[in-house]
Order: C-alpha cells, then structure tokens, then sequence
C-alpha cells in the first residue's frame, strides 16, 4: 500500500495504466484525427471528379434541351402565328368582298329604286291631271245633265203649251175653209195636223231628254267618284313615293358605311401583316434570349468537365 501511494496510483482505481491529464482528474482524452491514406485520398480524388464530370454533362444536357426548346418553341410560335395571320386575311378579305359584293347589290337596288321613284312621280302627276280632267268632265256632265234634263224640256214644253191654241187656230181656219166648199173651194188638208204631230214629237223628245239626263247625271257621278279615287290614287302614290325616298336615303348610309367598311378591312389587312411580322420577330428574339440564356450552364458544364 505504501508503494502504490508512493507512486501516485489512486488505491481505488481500475488498474489501467492510461495517465490522467496533468492538473485534471477524471477527464477524457482529445484524440487527433488519423490522417487519409494516399489510396483514400485518391479514391476521393476520383469520386469528385466524377462527380463533377456527371454535373457537366448534366449541365450541357441542359443546356442542349434549352437550346432545342427554344428553337422548337420558336419555330412552333412563328407557324402558328403565320398560320393564324394567313387565316385572319383570308376571314377579312372574305368579308371585304363580301361587303363589295353588299354595296353593289345596294347600289342596283338603289338605281331601281330610283327608277321607280321617278315612274311614281310621272305616275302620280299623270293621275293628278288625269283627275282634274275627270272632274271637269263630271262638272260638265253635271252641268249637261241639268241642261238636257231641265232647261231644254222646260223649253221645249213652253213652247209646246201654245200648240193647242195654235191647233185650235188651225181647226177653226180648216172649219171656215170647208164652209166655202159650196162655192167650189174643197181643201181636204188637215193644217192641224203636222201642229200636233210636232206637238207630240217634241214631247217624246222631252221626255227622252229628261231620261239621257238622268244618265248624264250617273255619268257625272261616276267621272266625279272615280276623279275621288283617282285622288286616293295619288294621295298613295305620293305616299309610296316617300317612302321610297327615305328607303334611298338608308341605302345611301349602307353604302357609305359599306365603302368605309371596305377601307377598314383593308387598312386592317394591312395592319395586320406589320402586327403578325412584329409578332413574330418578338418570338424569335424571345427564343434567341432562352438559347443565349444556355450559355451559361453548357459553358459551366463545359468547364467542369475539362476541368474534370
């Protein structure tokens, strides 16, 4: 016991011969790392190296499918936007023609419109002549009626009322003619007789007289309803005749926004070859910018794999 005391071992220790650190009892030990062998040094050497060959190709791989993306994206948006151009031009000179085509028919419709405006006007002012004539003529048959069938037969029966007196005249000169028979005097002619017989005559002719009054009078009543149809007649084709004026004037508006129509389709035609051409510059920039964008990682890639 003395000599284990004498040589600094605690009595209580484990036995182990492993010194403790001078000036600490009971503390563990730091050990130094042991350094790489030269054959892990070189196997590490190459894991890296492969490492950063794997990340190059990678990188320009990359790099590649950005650059075919690109083209492919840009080749694909400048088809499509061609094909669209082409179909958009092809819709709007479609349309150009079919306004032409619009305005010309409005244009035939408008000159036969015109046509039958200026029949309606001759047409009307014929049938505005035609009805004065008509009611001229129903005034005159109006006027004939009442001369045939009043003033004439009133005439004619005035004169007819002396007639009997006159006849009378006659029979009493005949009656004082055949008493002188006795001296050799014998007239047999009734002078009487043509009185009556022009009295009878007259009287029949004013009788017919008062009957072609009375057609007269229709005739002037049909001259007269038929100057107020004729009336009604122009009234409607004065009428029409405006219509057709304002339906000309319509037509004249569609033509001109049908001419203005056309100049829109074709500035818009070619508006849109400068906007398709933009378009598709602006694509092709756009796909230059993602190709040039690759440099970077396939110069990367490139490095790191020369470098590898």
């Amino acid at each position: 016991m003395d000599e284990e005391v004498d040589r600094g071992v605690d009595p209580e220790s484990d036995g182990s011969d492993k010194p403790d650190a001078p000036g600490v009892v009971g503390e563990a030990v730091e050990v130094e790392p042991v350094p790489p062998s030269s054959s892990q040094y070189a196997e590490r050497s190459r894991a890296l190296v492969d490492n950063r060959s794997r990340i190059g190709k990678v990188l320009l791989g990359v790099a590649g499918a950005g650059i075919l993306l690109a083209v492919a994206a840009s080749l694909l948006g400048w088809l499509l936007l061609r094909g669209a151009g082409e179909t958009v031009d092809a819709t709007l000179e479609l349309t150009g023609e079919t306004v032409g085509t619009g305005s010309e028919t409005v244009s035939l419709v408008g000159d036969a419109l015109r046509s039958v405006e200026a029949g309606l006007s001759a047409t009307s002012s014929a049938t505005g002549e035609l009805d004065i004539v008509l009611n001229q003529v129903g005034s005159f048959s109006d006027q004939a009626s009442k001369i045939v069938g009043t003033d004439i037969p009133d005439g004619l029966d005035s004169a007819r009322s002396s007639f009997p007196e006159l006849a009378a005249s006659l029979d009493s000169i005949a009656a004082a003619l055949e008493s002188l028979s006795f001296i050799g005097i014998n007239i047999s002619v009734d002078p009487a007789a043509p009185v009556r017989a022009v009295d009878t005559q007259l009287g029949e002719l004013s009788a017919e007289l008062r009957v072609e009054a009375s057609r007269l009078a229709l005739i002037g009543d049909g001259f007269t309803e038929l100057s107020s149809d004729l009336n009604d007649v122009e009234v409607a084709l004065v009428s029409l005749s405006t219509g057709i004026e304002d339906a000309e004037r319509l037509l004249d508006d569609y033509q001109a926004a049908a001419t203005d129509g056309e100049q829109l389709i074709v500035d818009a035609r070619l508006d849109l070859d400068s906007q398709i051409n933009t378009a598709q510059l602006v694509v092709l920039l756009f796909g230059l910018s993602i190709a040039l964008a690759q440099i970077a990682p396939a110069s990367v890639g490139w490095y790191l794999i020369r470098t590898s």
